[in-house]
């Protein structure tokens, strides 16, 4: 195609396309492989060079036909656009047949204007326009297009903490259609509460010609966030996700995207915290940013310290070599699962030092009003999470062993705190993971840090599957079995 023009109006949809007059018997279908759909073709004009068309569908019609014979699997419900046309061979009359999905010119002329949803009179069905990823015209039927399809490419090129605001910049490509309108939201992870506010962006030039790119630069304060802060739960440590959320022009499909991909310098060095006094509860609220493990995703892990834990985490920032040294000949140890669990291998292996091995000086780490701190209570040495306690604890552990990641023990994640903790961390599992894949989130070699000093398997076979496809030495794994494999039976057996 030399050019072409997309369009969705008063129920039709209607392609303008020029094509080389060497092609020939050109038609338009949208298919499925399953229903084809042929478009009404009309010749607009004829020059030295190219043949100007027009292509109409009626998509009441076709919409009511789809849905008559509409099967359950996805591929019956993406409908692609193709052209098919003839080529004659001058030197031999060989007719060639060519049968290919229209794709959009990116380096031809082309418009794409009003492709939005069209519903049928009951809304009851919907037919979904959008190009794909490799520039093709398509439709989806009943189904709805990823919130982040039109995005092609994001960078955190800088980003700067202060315990009173973070800034951070960088930019977002979106495919095909400029930005209507773009918001920043902070969502509360497998929660309801969002905080969302406007943000400053621009466009820039590229040499893409189907991009756009959209420099930012943002800064948020804890004086902003103060209220959204307030009003989340505070029982356990939260995860906070940024995203860009909007609209395009020219389309009405919704975008949303998370904010991420940084730049390796700027994962680097990004240290410390935001924090904020709530004095009418005595208490600190406390931000720390982070880069998720798996997308390279910008969140905030949230806390609340009550005000003499913090006050001690403050006081000792610069302090914590002699804080270890406190405890330079003690064998401190430290167990738990997530803040607020005990249940898991965590809490069994932790009632066995204690049963079996009183000499170790071993400490669970849990939430003060968690329901599940009955499990260990009577154990002794519970550490409240997050308390002054804590703080100190985990600074003189020798040993740290967790059902999760190893900063799930920590009292806070921040890494000019977690570079004081040295620390051996042991892997206790919280599931047997056979042959499920885990790398992205338990390998060696991952970006954003899952480490380990020793691994604990139930199995020779999960030891293998360590070692081969995680990534560890022999001698970083262990086939101990699971420490609450113990008491599987403990009823049943007579």
């Amino acid at each position: 195609m030399k050019k072409i023009a997309v369009t969705i109006s008063s129920g039709k949809l209607v392609i303008e396309a020029s094509q080389n007059s060497k092609f020939e018997n050109l038609q338009l279908l949208l298919t499925n492989h399953v229903q084809s759909y042929y478009l009404s073709k009309e010749v607009l004009s004829v020059e030295d060079d190219a043949v100007n068309y027009r292509f109409t569908l009626d998509l009441g019609q076709i919409l009511s036909a789809m849905v008559d014979v509409q099967q359950p699997d996805d591929v019956a419900t993406k409908f692609t656009m193709m052209h098919q046309y003839t080529y004659t061979d001058e030197m031999t009359g060989e007719v060639r047949e060519y049968d290919r999905s229209l794709r959009i010119p990116v380096r031809s002329e082309w418009q794409l204007a009003h492709i939005e949803r069209f519903w049928n009179a009951e809304r009851s069905h919907y037919l979904l326009p959008y190009v794909t990823k490799k520039n093709a015209l398509a439709f989806l039927l009943d189904r709805e297009l990823s919130l982040k399809h039109y995005v092609n490419y994001k960078v955190v090129r800088k980003i700067k903490l202060h315990e009173d605001c973070v800034a951070f910049e960088g930019f977002f490509d979106t495919l095909f259609f400029p930005l209507a309108d773009c918001q920043l939201a902070i969502v509360e992870r497998s929660g309801e509460k969002t905080f969302q506010r406007t943000f400053d962006y621009h466009l820039v030039e590229t040499k893409y010609a189907r991009v756009y790119r959209y420099a930012y630069k943002i800064e948020l304060t804890m004086a902003e966030l103060s209220d959204y802060l307030k009003q989340l739960d505070q029982s356990n440590e939260l995860s906070l996700d940024l995203f860009f959320i909007g609209h395009l022009v020219g389309t009405d499909a919704p975008l949303k995207f998370r904010i991420g991909n940084p730049r390796f310098i700027t994962n680097y060095t990004m240290r410390g915290e935001m924090a904020l006094k709530d004095s009418a509860k005595k208490q600190w609220l406390s931000l720390v940013p982070y880069f998720t493990i798996k997308g390279l995703n910008l969140s905030f892990t949230f806390n609340a310290y009550q005000e003499d834990a913090y006050a001690y985490f403050r006081a000792h920032q610069h302090r914590w070599r002699a804080v270890a040294k406190q405890a330079a000949g003690r064998d401190i140890w430290i167990i738990g699962e997530r803040s607020y669990k005990a249940q898991d291998n965590g809490f069994r292996f932790f009632k066995y030092l204690r049963e079996q091995h009183p000499e170790v000086e071993a400490y669970y780490v849990i939430r003060k009003d968690s329901i599940e701190r009955k499990n260990v209570e009577s154990l002794g040495n519970v550490i409240d999470f997050g308390s002054a306690e804590h703080f100190e604890k985990v600074i003189q552990a020798k040993y740290i062993c967790g059902t999760h990641h190893p900063d799930f023990l920590y009292p806070i994640r921040s890494k000019s705190y977690e570079q004081h903790i040295h620390a051996k961390r042991i892997f206790l599992q919280h599931g047997v993971f056979g042959t499920k894949n885990i790398a992205p989130f338990y390998g060696k070699s991952i970006v954003n840090g899952f480490y380990t000093d020793l691994f604990i398997t139930s199995s020779q076979k999960e030891k293998q599957i360590a070692v081969s496809d995680l990534g560890y030495a022999d001698n970083e794994v262990a086939v101990t079995g699971l420490a609450r494999f113990d008491s599987l039976f403990k009823d049943d057996l007579h």
